[in-house]
Formats: structure tokens, sequence, C-alpha cells
């Protein structure tokens, strides 16, 4: 019995014993053993189990999916604020409800549908700075303000600077010299606040930062858009902190800031915003001078994805019957484009209800029913479910396996901390697994090897075994509500710690 991908999907629980978990030859390992002190290593491990007969007293769980929404940090839908707005306060009944329970307005035919976001976009507009040598301190105080209240919540944040939020052409400044000026002053705010940022969108260039209809066009006595983006590209990775990942409005600028010319370096570091999500075949020029038929770009897009990070918002699915009727607007096909550019966080109020359709009784066309938007809620970005443990408990050693599968369409965009914790009341042993769940990639399982030498003060204790996924910022750490829960019906949440219990009252031997 081969025990690589068992089919788990709403099965009950059972256990088996006396199977031991054993590699293969060709499996190579490097295993360091818990001790007694509180935290120990493991090392992740993909392998190959088999399960044989045998006397050892090997238990075996299967868990079961949960399909229910899920309040994970870093993933879900976004919605746009303002940075002005947090000032005085007036927000914080909307993030409070936002992260609790929020009604979502634009699904046909049902207005009790909930969404509990757990990521803010703050909009930062900086049009009274354009004709400014440097950004007033008053208007950095409230930036530094937004992110304040953004982690009192317990939220995160995708951030975008522009010099416009009203649709104005050409809104920049004269001088791109201004903007790097500008992006310098920024530049010590976002690093005081990474922990809280999901990621920095370029914006500055063109309205609403969306990097098109730009002063900067070559025309005048201006430079490039090409040479802008370099410019501004390069002061970005010069001045933000390398954990900050940055995206770009389209596959094509990330080129322009690598020196490339053509799709074939991968960037960890930048991502993208895609503003027209799902629209046509280049997405209203997003994958200009491509399109989603070009093996080449469409490969490019999902490695770099892939690896760092893609949000981004619908446009105007209506415009054209013609769009929707080429399939680009249609259920089977968002999902599908949305996994290419695996998407982490979408727009909640960016023309969402343009996913409604035409009224032409044509169920293939993508509308938000009830069930595609539950569907699509999960999906987006990472969801990770408990598969399987197997283990052993005795003579002072709680050892074995257990595996993990992301259904969701991307990995999770920063590492975290991974810890195996045993608990018996106050007495708590928490052992640090050395994983990396930003390599946990869609579609993928993974499966990882523990031994842990059990504390002295746990043998004969009645203990609960948990997971535990934390922020790697060590006050977030601290906040239950930044920690990640498993999608499974059997895996008990605790909203007081953060941990996943996997196991209860095992007597520990």
């Amino acid at each position: 019995m081969v025990y690589t991908n068992p089919d788990v999907i709403n099965a009950p629980l059972i256990q088996f014993r006396n199977k031991r978990p054993q590699l293969t030859k060709k499996t190579k390992i490097l295993i360091i053993s818990g001790v007694s002190a509180s935290v120990a290593i493991i090392t992740i491990v993909v392998l190959c189990v088999v399960l044989t007969g045998s006397s050892d007293p090997y238990i075996h769980f299967k868990f079961t999916e949960s399909y229910n929404q899920i309040p994970n940090p870093e993933r879900g839908w976004h919605m746009h604020q303002d940075s002005q707005n947090f000032a005085d306060g007036s927000l914080n009944w909307l993030l409070t409800t936002w992260r609790d329970s929020y009604t979502v307005k634009y699904v046909p035919k049902n207005t009790n549908l909930k969404v509990f976001g757990t990521i803010l976009f703050v909009k930062a507009n900086l049009k009274n700075s354009k004709a400014l040598a440097n950004i007033p301190s008053a208007k950095l105080t409230e930036i530094r303000q937004a992110f304040t209240n953004v982690r009192n919540n317990n939220l995160k944040v995708i951030f975008r600077p522009a010099y416009d939020y009203d649709g104005l052409s050409k809104p920049e400044p004269a001088q791109i010299s201004t903007v790097l000026t500008h992006l310098a002053d920024l530049a010590p705010v976002l690093n005081d606040n990474k922990d809280v940022i999901l990621g920095v969108q370029f914006g500055l260039i063109g309205p609403w930062g969306e990097m098109h209809s730009s002063i900067y066009n070559g025309k005048n006595g201006q430079i490039t858009y090409e040479n802008a983006v370099k410019q501004i590209g390069d002061k970005y990775l010069q001045l933000l902190d390398p954990e900050i990942k940055i995206m770009v409005r389209k596959p094509s600028d990330i080129g322009l800031i690598l020196g490339k010319d053509s799709y074939t370096d991968i960037s960890t570091r930048i991502g993208l915003y895609n503003d027209a999500l799902y629209t046509n075949a280049d997405d209203y020029g997003t994958l200009d001078p491509y399109d989603k038929t070009n093996t080449t770009i469409q490969n490019y897009i999902q490695q770099t994805t892939k690896n760092s990070i893609s949000v981004g918002e619908t446009f105007s699915f209506q415009s054209s019957d013609a769009d929707i009727k080429g399939n680009y607007s249609t259920f089977n096909n968002v999902v599908k484009e949305a996994g290419i550019q695996h998407i982490t966080s979408q727009n909640l109020w960016g023309f969402t209800e343009d996913f409604d359709g035409p009224t032409n009784g044509d169920d293939s066309y993508f509308r938000w029913s009830d069930t595609s938007f539950k569907k699509f809620t999960n999906m987006m970005g990472y969801r990770w479910v408990l598969l399987n443990i197997s283990y052993q408990n005795a003579k002072g050693h709680f050892e074995g396996l257990f595996s993990l599968k992301n259904v969701g369409l991307a990995a999770i965009v920063h590492k975290r901390p991974v810890n195996l914790v045993i608990k018996s009341g106050n007495i708590v042993q928490k052992t640090a697994i050395n994983a990396d769940p930003s390599t946990w990639y869609s579609t993928e399982e993974y499966k990882i090897l523990f031994d842990v030498t059990t504390k002295q003060e746990l043998i004969g204790q009645k203990c609960d075994i948990y997971l535990e996924f934390p922020d790697k910022d060590a006050a977030l750490a601290l906040k239950p509500l930044y920690s990640v829960r498993l999608a499974n019906s059997d895996v008990a949440w605790d909203d007081a710690t953060g941990l996943n219990k996997i196991i209860s009252d095992l007597v520990m031997q």
C-alpha cells in the first residue's frame, strides 16, 4: 500500500495500527531530533512513504477538508480606502466589520453573503504634493496612521501611491526627479510598517497609478515611459526593505526594471497588479503586445506569479458582449486565468458587479451566483488542507509525519514559521519546523517528517497536539488572527491562541 496521495476528501476520521511509515532507499532526509528545550528543529522533506506490516505501534489519521470560508491572513478579497480617511478614526467601524463579517453588495439574488476580510487596499493620494519638492510631513503622518489602524484591526495592506485618483491623464510631476524624491520620502514609512504590508504597488505613473496615460511618453521633451519605469523601479528596489514585495501593472514592466527584453528572468521580488482581470484576449492592454494564446507570455506570468505576488480587479465585463461570448468571462475561464496568474487577492469593490454577465439565459456566462462566489472566495491565495498524520508516541519520543495540500490558487506571499506544539495545561513544548510555506505551491502536496524528544514534564500527561503557522514578525506572531487556520472540519481552531488542534488527549509516553 503506497501512502503518497490518499483520497481524503470528505473521508471520516479513521486510524490504523501496527503499520510503520518507512522511507524508500532513494529518499534522502535529514532529521534534527527535538530535545527537551522548548524549541527544536525539524527539516521538511517531500518523500514517498510505504506502509508495511510491523509490530511498531504507529497510528494513522486521515482528516476531512472543510469548504467553509476561512478568514486567513494575506489572502482573499480586499477593499479600497484612502489613507486620509484613517486620520479621524471614522473608518474604525468599517475595519471591524470588514474583519468580522462584511455583507457583499453585488451578488445577484442574494444579499446575505458575507466576507471575512483580512486585506485592505490603502491609497495614498499625492495630488497635493505634485508641485512640492517633498511630501509634507502631515501627509506622511497620515499614511503612518493608516498602517497603525490596519495593524490594530489585525489586517494587512496592499499599498499604492498615486498623483491622481480621479481618472485624469498625465497627472505626474513634470520632472521625474520629483517622483524619485517623493518615493524617498515614502520609503521610511513603508519600511517601518513592513510587518503589515502584503505588497506595494508601483503606482506613481498615470491616472489611479495604473501605469498608463502618463506624461512620461517621450513627447514634448519628456522622458519615455520605459525610462520612467526603469528609474522609479530601480529606486523602489534600492530604498525598500528586500522583504517588501513590489507589484507592477504589466508583465513587460518587470523586464523594463530588470533590464531584460525577453520574458525569461523570473523575479521573486516583483509581482503584478492586473486591474483588467478576465476581460478579453490581452486584458485591455495588460498583456500587450501579447495575448493569452501566446505560450511565452503565459508561461512567464505563471512562473513569475508563482513565486511573487499577484492581485487585481475586474474591469467592465458588460462593456462588450463579444468578449463575454469569447469565453474570457465565463466562470471556468475566470478560474483558469486566476490559476495561471496565481491570484492572491482581488478587489471586492472594483467592478465586482460586472460578474453578473448578460441576461440572455445562458448559464455558461460567468455571474456571481451564491455557489460561484463562495467557491472563488475560497480559491484566492493559499488554502491548506491537512490530509493525514502518522505518529508513534513511545519512550520519550513523538515522531512520524503529516501531509498537507495547498488547494488554493497561489502560495502564501511571505515566509512564516511552522510549529508543532505539544500542550498540557500550562506546560507547552513548541517545536519549530524548518519549512518555508511560501514554497507550498498551488495543488501540490507536502509531507513533513518529525521526531521530537518529549519534555520530561509532559511524560505521563494527557496532551493536545497542535500545528501553528504564526506571522514571522515577532509582535504579530503574538496575535492569533495573524496565524493561519487549516481548512479542515475535524481540526479544532483556537481563536485565543491561533493553534490548530490535530490530536486530543494523547498521554505522552
